[in-house]
């Protein structure tokens, strides 16, 4: 065989090999092949999305980052104040600037509680339902949220709401004595001995006991107005 020869089918071969090209040499299949070729400018197209969509989603986890940071030290800031207009006025802004964010929540749940303070009982119960909504029933935080709308009711004149929102505290696990006892004194101040036994009998922490026996000695003795 001549060099000549020899040359000439090397040459042939590297043809062959530029020809079908890094597909082919990869071994993917034709069929595929075939796809990537017609759609190349669509594969294109759906890479760079994908490369925004990354740039896209770091760049929000960033500023997320941010706006957490942010809202935290401004929160940490209002909850120094001593005074309550200091307080409330570094507090609104936390909610004002940040509302989406877990300080901003926070600070909606101070100001109601500061409204309470300040006898703005039907402002504070505002407050407490949109934290509420926000919290959802299954947050830890939500026990609390419970409470302070019961007492604001019933500091409001609105003893029926209060009780309602006690029954609700009373379902949540670890709650149910605290909330028991709170509708046995609303029932047992409205004048409702029986409802008062009944809360105070459903109460069955050792801590409590005590209370307990005291409260049913007392209303043992109590003659019953009409319930208001």
């Amino acid at each position: 065989m001549s060099e000549n020869q020899l040359f000439n089918k090397e040459s042939v071969h590297n043809k062959l090999l530029e020809k079908r090209g890094l597909l082919e040499q990869l071994q993917v299949p034709l069929p595929v092949i075939s796809f990537i070729r017609k759609n190349s400018l669509l594969l294109q197209a759906g890479a760079a999305g994908l490369l925004l969509l990354i740039f896209a989603w770091n760049g929000y986890q960033y500023y997320d980052a941010r706006q957490v940071e942010r809202s935290t030290a401004l929160l940490a800031a209002a909850l120094k104040e001593t005074s309550d207009d200091s307080r409330s006025r570094g507090l609104e802004l936390v909610l004002r600037e940040y509302p989406r964010t877990q300080a901003g929540l926070w600070s909606r749940l101070e100001l109601a509680h500061l409204d309470f303070k300040a006898v703005r009982y039907q402002k504070a119960i505002e407050q407490y339902k949109l934290v509420l909504d926000a919290l959802g029933a299954n947050n830890s935080l939500a026990p609390l949220v419970l409470y302070s709308m019961s007492m604001a009711y019933e500091a409001d004149g609105k003893s029926g709401e209060a009780v309602n929102y006690l029954e609700k505290l009373a379902n949540v696990t670890g709650f149910s004595d605290p909330a028991n006892l709170a509708m046995a004194r609303i029932h047992e101040k409205r004048g409702d001995v029986a409802k008062a036994k009944e809360s105070y009998g459903k109460v069955t922490g050792k801590t409590y006991q005590e209370k307990v026996k005291e409260s049913l000695a007392r209303l043992g003795t109590v003659t019953a107005p009409p319930a208001r």
